[in-house]
């Protein structure tokens, strides 16, 4: 499928509610990295199942990664391309 395709193709594996030393050992293991766990960081907003997660969202860590995150879906829309000098780099 993938061999169709003229652009580069990015994806992003997003781990976020995992770790019970954050979270607890039981929000860690019952909901773990949530289905759509990307979008607080996009949106700035937590709704639906993001919203367990509490405080969590808002340490220095977790406004760090948004200001990151923002960057990345910025340039993919203004360039084609997620990458900047001032991030890792993404491989297509």
């Amino acid at each position: 499928m993938f061999k169709a395709y003229k652009a580069p193709i990015y994806t992003a594996d997003f781990d976020w509610g995992t770790d019970s030393k954050i979270y607890g050992d039981r929000t860690a293991k019952l909901y773990g990295a949530l289905h759509g766990i990307w979008l607080p960081f996009l949106t700035g907003e937590t709704a639906g199942a993001s919203a367990l997660l509490g405080d969590s969202l808002e340490n220095a860590g977790s406004k760090d990664l948004t200001v990151k995150f923002t960057k990345y879906i910025t340039n993919f829309l203004w360039n084609s391309n997620p990458n900047s000098k001032d991030l890792v780099e993404w491989k297509s």
